[in-house]
């Protein structure tokens, strides 16, 4: 269990935070990121580029850079949106040449986010060593690419139909539409496609601006771009492997074409929720206190080269355990020798071997830390309230 996670998206949608990416390293053995250029203006700005990159150096985590961008294209004609599948990138600033190449365009995007030229060419060299960088319409996640995929799920009516329902409960202002629900994808000669469906677009935007004027317009291009990322999750976490972590969005319109294939994250997804619900009940989530920056990013460091066995002990629970049952099991859990104070089991360590061998038994305190967690009884609420807690408290 919580072997490896994939992070590719904020739970909201944006791109992945801090705070997310610690709580993935407290309880998985392998943590990988699929960086884009948001993920990367929000590294930036949150925790440093150099810090980041010394964070892959020390094994910490694992990542790949996504060069170009998945997007809608949408153009109306007469009154009706024709749509297109494409992939994009920023290829300069306003007034200079436009850039070409990985390395050149991963410059471009860290000067975006703050830095001067030279100190983005110099952790563009880093990165490159550090991270691959690949591109959605290669090879690399999927045969033939992330855009030819996408345009393959369009075939299936069921599909959509399903997937659209679902964006739409997520909508203020079209929840009404997802029932009885109808759409249809017509194909053009040009490549692009129309979507034929029962949505009134204006009376579900009059209704969201009543509910909330500061919402923005829903429409058939946010649905567009709905589907291309649902596929892009598929194919990355079937690339990878392991639990995967998306928008909930995403994840909703993803369960609708493999219902299996999240149905693990889903369980460990859920199982994350009720260990903080019940174990963590008075705390704030670790996301919170890094996010809001109540904690640093150094200060976490800390508290994880503490965690390795509280994180092993999660590992190892078997592929179906239940995390909080699990627990509270193993921390009521009682040794044979955990009545005695630490000084008295060593003591008696000590003597036992000293009386076989005195010179063993002078060399043996390197060994006294592995005997003592094995004979008292090491339990994982031993870091949760004597590591995790204090780190959480807000008023300490």
């Amino acid at each position: 269990m919580f072997e490896k996670l994939i992070l590719r998206r904020s739970e909201s949608g944006i791109a992945l935070t801090l705070g997310e990416i610690a709580e993935a390293l407290l309880f998985y053995q392998s943590v990988h990121l699929v960086l884009d250029s948001r993920s990367i203006d929000s590294i930036t700005k949150s925790l440093g580029m150099q810090e980041f990159l010394a964070l892959v150096r020390r094994r910490r985590l694992s990542a790949v850079y996504v060069s170009d961008m998945l997007m809608a294209h949408s153009t109306n004609v007469g009154s009706i949106p024709h749509h297109g599948l494409v992939a994009g990138f920023l290829s300069g600033n306003a007034n200079e040449r436009p850039r070409t190449g990985r390395r050149a365009l991963l410059e471009l995007n860290l000067e975006r986010s703050g830095y001067s030229r030279g100190d983005a060419r110099k952790l563009a060299g880093q990165f490159i060593e550090l991270i691959p960088i690949k591109a959605y319409t290669s090879d690399h996640f999927v045969a033939g690419g992330i855009l030819n995929s996408a345009k393959a799920d369009l075939n299936d009516e069921a599909y959509v139909t399903g997937a659209v329902r679902h964006l739409l409960q997520d909508q203020v202002g079209f929840e009404a539409f997802a029932d009885n629900l109808r759409v249809g994808i017509v194909h053009l000669d040009d490549g692009s496609f129309v979507i034929r469906s029962s949505i009134d677009f204006v009376v579900g935007n009059v209704r969201r601006k009543q509910m909330d004027p500061a919402l923005e317009d829903f429409t058939e291009g946010h649905i567009v771009v709905a589907l291309l990322d649902a596929n892009a999750d598929v194919n990355i976490a079937s690339h990878y492997g392991g639990d995967f972590y998306t928008s909930s969005t995403s994840s909703d319109i993803v369960r609708v074409r493999c219902s299996e294939l999240l149905r693990r994250t889903g369980i460990s997804a859920s199982q994350l929720q009720q260990f903080r619900d019940i174990a963590l009940a008075d705390y704030p989530a670790l996301r919170e206190v890094i996010n809001s920056k109540e904690r640093s990013f150094s200060e976490f460091e800390r508290l994880l080269d503490q965690s390795e066995k509280f994180r092993r002990s999660v590992h190892e629970m078997g592929p179906d355990a239940n995390l909080v049952e699990e627990y509270f099991k193993e921390s009521m859990r009682v040794g044979w020798m955990s009545s005695l104070p630490a000084k008295g089991i060593r003591f008696v360590l000590g003597l036992g071997i000293s009386a076989v061998s005195p010179a063993v038994g002078a060399g043996c305190s390197a060994a006294d830390a592995f005997l003592l967690d094995k004979l008292k009884g090491w339990r994982p609420n031993h870091f949760v309230d004597g590591k995790l807690k204090p780190f959480l408290d807000r008023d300490r």
